[in-house]
């Protein structure tokens, strides 16, 4: 049986917005909270229908952070965030693949590249 992490990291930042992104702005899961995603408009909904269908695939769900568009993540909060989708996946079980979200477009008030920053993490 295959193993495949599934975890999500996105938000899509206006620099020009001055209100700053902050942590309990995104909408956060954990571990088993991720399959609650089922049935919703999400990427992680739709692997989630793709992998059911498969017998020979288990989905090891690790982590989420999602926010609707917003000012620039405050710096902390960005840390706080990265620090936990990077631990709940070095936590996680040995897999044979994973399937990440990203939205692409996420900017903090320093680091203009998270996706990037949590890509060298993995």
């Amino acid at each position: 049986m295959k193993k495949i992490l599934i975890a999500a990291f996105k938000q899509e930042t206006s620099t020009f917005n001055p209100t700053r992104t902050t942590y309990d702005l995104f909408n956060v899961l954990s571990g088993n909270e991720l399959f609650n995603l089922r049935g919703t408009n999400t990427e992680i909904a739709g692997a989630l229908d793709v992998f059911d269908g498969h017998n020979d695939v288990e989905v090891i769900p690790t982590y989420s952070a999602s926010s609707v568009s917003g000012g620039p993540v405050l710096e902390a909060d960005l840390n706080r965030i990265t620090a936990e989708l990077l631990a709940a996946v070095r936590n996680a079980p040995q897999v044979d693949g994973m399937y990440m979200v990203f939205h692409g477009a996420m900017a903090g008030e320093i680091e203009m590249d998270p996706e990037g920053r949590v890509l060298v993490g993995l």
